[in-house]
């Protein structure tokens, strides 16, 4: 077997090739596998039901060290929010291979045990996050673990964090760009970036406050199009990491998601290279930012995991992202029929087949969902999820579980800005009574979580 690392400059196209190539044949044992060594994450989860214990909200793999990953950041298996650092990295990688292995057959263990001997690099060696991620990748083609595509995904993330320059990228002259191929489909082009975006055509939507990610200075910009082929809505998430002693400030991550308000389909954008302070000239869309197969390829982010539900986006009431775009500014009046906020149908990402779709719920668990009887003591009513997240609700649908999403954001909204503390002005509560969360609903959302299969 060899492990191959490519290095080459990133050029503007679909990204042809990862990070790294392997050659492997044959296939190991799968981590569920008929023995039962290992339980499943399901497993787990119905076992710590069973025998009293509070299961995590969100379901991993039996060891995995890691619940999500995206723009930046890690959510570990406890929840905590860590900066994928280089040490953090190497321990991460090693607690991959030790469970691979742990997870394989007899025959296929020593083969790997074989590999590892001779491939895993030392700490501090040339190239040694890509060469350990190489070998983490080709045990995951032997071992064929369940929730494969989730490690791999991660690997891709925690490599490029450090080592960001493996990628490789081919253009191809005669495929269209992903911007044209959504304007046929009715979603907006998202319009270049400056050091003033204002000049550019983004509306200025203020500072982030409700921000699960906590990562660098968050402000929001939008644009809304009116244009008859694309009415829709883009929005922009800059994320400003300050200056230090060797370090301009800079933008590190600018997230954009366009959504086309008939159409109801989805498009994602990432910068291309951090954006250094002040910006000079303008970062084009086509240029520097990358595209969905661009942004897997380089970090593993898979923008589906969390961005589901009837609505792209990720919406706090009494947020700065909570924007009305019939009045073209802040604030909870969000009327649904004319909102851009909200697309006329389901929303439908337009991104390669291999990301999770954005599925309803079961209609099982939809009616287990809506059957649960609220508490009412006749003071202080146990507020309904459904009173705002229900199909063309003010909210909207929630989108079908899955690990990053209940990691993400299931798990960070719960109790803390959903239900909203009070209700809002506009709102069918004139005396303003608190919200008290659904008991029920909450238990629901948890159980469910933690035993969701990985997507």
């Amino acid at each position: 077997m060899v492990i191959r690392v490519v290095k080459r400059p990133i050029t503007v196209g679909a990204a042809l090739a990862a990070l790294m190539q392997l050659a492997a044949v044959g296939c190991g044992t799968p981590l569920d596998d008929a023995q039962g060594q290992t339980p499943s994450a399901a497993g787990v989860a119905v076992a710590a039901l069973e025998q009293g214990r509070a299961p995590s909200l969100y379901a991993v793999l039996p060891g995995d060290p890691i619940a999500a990953v995206g723009h930046g950041v890690v959510v570990t298996a406890d929840g905590s929010i860590v900066d994928p650092t280089p040490d953090f990295v190497r321990n991460t990688q090693r607690q991959y291979i030790d469970l691979l292995l742990g997870a394989a057959g007899a025959g296929v263990r020593e083969e790997l045990e074989q590999e590892r001997l001779r491939s895993e690099p030392e700490a501090g060696a040339d190239r040694e996050f890509a060469l350990r991620a190489a070998l983490i990748d080709l045990m995951l083609d032997r071992v064929q673990p369940s929730g494969a595509s989730d490690i791999s995904a991660k690997n891709r993330f925690l490599v490029y964090a450090v080592e960001p320059v493996d990628l490789a990228f081919v253009e191809d002259p005669n495929q269209k760009t992903y911007a044209q191929t959504c304007r046929e489909q009715g979603v907006p082009t998202p319009p270049d970036w400056a050091d003033d975006p204002a000049t550019t055509g983004w509306t200025s939507g203020g500072r982030l406050d409700v921000d699960f990610l906590q990562q660098g200075d968050a402000t929001v910009w939008y644009k809304v199009s009116t244009d008859s082929a694309t009415p829709g809505l883009c929005v922009a998430l800059p994320r400003v990491q300050p200056a230090t002693e060797t370090e301009s400030a800079y933008i590190g991550l600018l997230g954009v998601i366009c959504q086309g308000k008939v159409s109801g389909k989805v498009c994602f954008w990432d910068n291309r290279e951090k954006f250094y302070l002040p910006i000079t000239g303008t970062k084009t869309i086509a240029a520097d930012f990358v595209t969905p197969d661009e942004i897997e390829a380089r970090n593993g982010d898979r923008c589906t995991l969390c961005h589901r539900g009837e609505n792209a986006y990720i919406v706090h009431p009494g947020s700065n992202l909570d924007i009305d775009l019939t009045e073209h500014g802040a604030g909870w009046k969000f009327n649904v029929p004319e909102s851009y906020l909200r697309a006329n149908q389901w929303v439908e990402p337009l991104v390669n087949g291999a990301w999770p779709k954005n599925e309803r719920w079961s209609e099982d668990d939809w009616n287990a969902f809506t059957d649960i009887q609220l508490a009412d003591d006749g003071v202080t009513a146990e507020t309904s999820c459904i009173h705002c997240h229900d199909y063309q609700g003010t909210g909207g649908e929630l989108g079908q579980f899955g690990t990053q999403y209940c990691s993400t954001v299931m798990s960070r909204a719960l109790d803390r800005t959903m239900p909203p503390l009070a209700y809002l002005e506009g709102t069918d509560n004139p005396d303003k009574k608190p919200h008290t969360p659904s008991i029920g609903h909450r238990d629901f959302i948890t159980s469910k979580c933690a035993t969701t299969p990985n997507d």
